[in-house]
This record gives structure tokens, sequence and C-alpha cells, in this order.
């Protein structure tokens, strides 16, 4: 079910993000992501060889500046900080974050209301 759930969530970003034209997001998504698996397969690696490990705060900001796609495929496929509970709600909460930021600033209506409402 949680791969299932990954991979929908991936491809339904995905196909927002090409529906409406966000190309340059999605290569940036695309090489943070990238970015963000190797940290996670590092990371997996360093915990199995007992050496130093990759702080949770930097995958977790990895997440939140469009790491997220990435981190969730390298846990669903390296099988790697998916039981800890206090990772994965922080992990969710930075990933709901970015999307809904990438929405607000994509979105000229949502924008506008957003400065409208800070102002």
């Amino acid at each position: 079910m949680n791969r299932f759930l990954a991979v929908l969530v991936v491809i339904i970003f995905a196909s927002y993000a090409l529906i409406e034209e966000q190309f340059i997001a999605l290569q940036i998504y695309a090489v943070v992501s990238c970015v963000t698996l190797f940290c996670y397969w590092m990371d997996k690696r360093a915990a199995i060889n007992g050496t130093a490990r990759i702080p949770e705060s930097s995958l977790h900001l990895l997440a939140l500046f469009g790491g997220w796609p990435g981190a969730l495929l390298a846990q669903q496929l390296l099988r790697h900080k998916t039981i800890k509970t206090p990772f994965q709600l922080v992990f969710w909460l930075s990933a709901f974050a970015n999307i809904a930021g990438f929405l607000i600033f994509s979105s000229p209506t949502l924008r506008q209301t957003l400065f409208t409402l800070l102002a």
C-alpha cells in the first residue's frame, strides 16, 4: 500500500507540473530528488557500515526544498526511514509544505490571494 501511495503522489504531482507547463520546476524537482535519493542511499550505507550518518535535519531540508519525490522513492526502494514515526511525520509535513508552496507560487490567483492576505 505504501508503494502504491508513493507512486500515486509522485504521478499526480508530476502530472500537474506537466499540465500547467511548469517544466523548469519539474526539472528542479528531478535534480533535487536525485540528490535526495543519493543522500538517502549514502545514509543507508552509513547505517549498515556503522559510519558517520547524514543528519535527519538535512534529509528533511532536502525534502522541503523539492526533494520529497526522491525521498519517497528512496524510502520505498531502500526501506530506509520508513518505520521511524517522528521522522515520517516531519517528512510528510515538509512534503506538504513544499507542495503548498509550489501550488501557491505557480498559480497567479493563489499567489495574489496570499499577497493580499499578508498585506
